[in-house]
């Protein structure tokens, strides 16, 4: 309807309109109707081509993206940082993966930390596909990794088991003076909770104590979720009651002997 009212208007050939109309189809999932306002655009700039790319990667047409990225360079056309932003989330092979990483090398989006947000997106693709040890050397390459680059590949190797190389890169992260933020400690509460160490999880817990993240409810829950995977059920308590907010909480508390799993409201000073 709203592209019926636009053509009857004779805004159709309008380049900014046929891209918003190219977008609008594509967020309500006509790839059909994309590829047709893409098809019939008097103009297409590197705005349009993005916005088809963008189309085809929200279907995860991955080898319909590489088509569309070579039709745009043969006019002359150099896909920008943002193309592949959206390109690596859709790679669905690691094959797909390091063919876009290889194209975005060699047109120089992946040079030094020029483009930051970009390498974040390689590293996601390769901790994705189960490559974490990749994404490590990406780290271990830049020049100021940020706290996002470290937990990324924290949470790439407790994703996959590897609880050892998850500390290890962890207290890496530590060494390097980088701020820690409750998000940081996310992947190294999970990775506590499955290792079952509990002079590590106590030493993680101190940490959020002493970086002002405990009081988070997420890292609460995280918390005693941790210290019940390592059967220190007073801990686990001493957490659950030094929440200061209301929240929902999943708690495992012993009586006569047995351990039951109960659910608690909570307002806790």
């Amino acid at each position: 309807m709203l592209h019926s009212h636009v053509t009857h208007l004779g805004f159709q050939v309008d380049v900014y309109v046929q891209t918003s109309l190219l977008d609008m189809y594509s967020k309500c999932g006509n790839l059909v109707s994309s590829r047709k306002v893409f098809d019939e655009m008097s103009e297409r700039g590197v705005v349009s081509w993005t916005s088809m790319i963008t189309t085809y990667c929200h279907f995860s047409l991955v080898d319909e993206v590489v088509s569309v990225i070579n039709q745009m360079r043969a006019l002359g056309l150099e896909p920008s940082s943002t193309t592949f932003l959206v390109l690596f989330p859709a790679c669905s092979s690691l094959l797909q993966g390091l063919s876009t990483q290889c194209c975005a090398f060699k047109m120089g989006l992946l040079n030094g930390d020029v483009e930051v947000p970009l390498t974040h997106s390689v590293m996601g693709m390769l901790v994705k596909h189960c490559q974490t040890h990749e994404a490590r050397a990406i780290l271990e390459q830049m020049q100021e990794p940020s706290v996002i680059s470290w937990t990324t590949v924290t949470s790439g190797y407790v994703e996959a088991g590897h609880m050892k190389e998850a500390f290890s890169v962890f207290n890496q992260m530590r060494r390097k003076t980088i701020s820690l933020d409750y998000v940081s400690f996310f992947a190294i509460i999970s990775a506590c909770s499955q290792h079952g160490d509990l002079l590590v999880a106590s030493t993680v817990h101190s940490l959020t104590i002493k970086t002002g993240c405990e009081g988070e409810d997420a890292i609460d829950n995280l918390l005693v979720s941790m210290y019940e995977k390592c059967c220190d059920l007073v801990s686990a308590r001493r957490v659950f009651d030094s929440s200061c907010e209301w929240h929902f909480c999943v708690f495992i508390d012993v009586q006569d002997n047995k351990i039951y799993r109960k659910k608690e409201y909570a307002h806790l000073n």
